[in-house]
């Protein structure tokens, strides 16, 4: 629909906020209207965001970690700075309407107020400083390790709810819907989201775990080996699977936007990526699939009817079904 050169290769992002798309550009980040690709805003005050810890959105904001682990948050709409503080933050895990959760240099877990006051909450996490993804909703904050441990903490007070274990040495990023949170692994788990009540499990077919799910429309999309599959997401039962090609897919999220699932796919889950495919959810088919592979990722989101896909330095918006 349209496309954007000049990101930085394998850079943070893209992001979607608000009516912008962010991705990191050489010196700093640069926004974009979603709908038409027309420059929004470019922030290059304080140098280029560290690509580990990540980006994220919330409240109308853009958070970004630079050099020495300082903490930047942006005006989306405009891209101004509305506060930056030395926090010593290697990983942006997650945020909701009032906190960012993030892991810093000494291993720990600190729930930080998006007004740039000082922290919440801190806890010795036990994880290493980038190796870990999580999701939040309903007062929970569900994090997941790269030894497979997945901890949902609450977001009041940093207290432990619950503990599960996904069988598999991976960051699997866990999913939340519906006061349900999702998990991959050596099984796929649907865990109460409050206090990580089992509501059903079902095995991988075969060997090998389960990728990182993503609810949409009353199913689970992931990958499992070479294939994505969907499931009922009350059941757990398999709807239907999908082989788009010979390769291997990572085990990252799906983005699903409308009826469309795009998927990045690769040689190996460690390896280069080799393009991405586009499934028809409607007629559970690939529809189309962008090659291009090197030594450079895909890095896909997506938000209000559209799919940005970065890679190689371009940043494209893709249609949807």
């Amino acid at each position: 629909m349209w496309s954007r050169g000049g990101l930085a290769t394998d850079g943070a992002g893209p992001l979607t906020a608000g009516r912008v798309v962010v991705a990191q550009v050489p010196k700093g980040l640069a926004a974009w209207a979603a709908d038409t690709g027309e420059p929004a805003w470019t922030w290059t005050d304080r140098g280029a965001p560290l690509p580990a810890a990540g980006l994220l959105a919330a409240a109308g904001l853009v958070l970004a970690v630079t050099a020495g682990g300082r903490l930047t948050a942006l005006d989306a709409r405009d891209g101004r700075e509305r506060w930056s503080r030395a926090a010593g933050v290697t990983r942006l895990l997650a945020a909701d309407a009032a906190l960012a959760y993030v892991l810093d240099g000494e291993r720990r877990l600190r729930a930080l107020p998006l007004t740039g006051a000082r922290d919440r909450w801190t806890i010795r996490a036990g994880t290493g400083t980038a190796e870990a993804a999580a999701a939040v909703a309903a007062e929970r904050l569900v994090v997941a390790r790269s030894d497979g441990t997945v901890t949902a903490y609450r977001t009041a007070d940093g207290s432990a709810a619950w503990r599960q274990d996904t069988g598999v040495d991976a960051a699997l990023t866990p999913a939340v819907a519906g006061g349900t949170v999702y998990l991959g692994g050596a099984r796929l788990r649907a865990l109460a989201l409050a206090d990580g009540a089992p509501r059903w499990t079902t095995p991988a077919p075969g060997t090998g775990p389960w990728g990182s799910p993503t609810p949409a429309h009353g199913s689970l999309h992931l990958a499992w080996q070479d294939q994505l599959i969907a499931v009922d997401a009350r059941t757990g039962e398999q709807s239907w699977s999908v082989l788009p090609g010979t390769h291997a897919l990572p085990t990252t999220a799906p983005v699903v936007q409308g009826r469309a699932l795009y998927h990045p796919l690769g040689a190996d889950p460690s390896g280069p990526d080799d393009g991405v495919v586009t499934v028809d959810l409607r007629k559970a088919e690939a529809a189309w699939t962008l090659g291009g592979g090197g030594e450079e990722g895909w890095h896909l989101t997506g938000a209000a009817g559209r799919v940005f896909l970065a890679h190689a330095g371009t940043l494209r918006a893709m249609p949807v079904l």
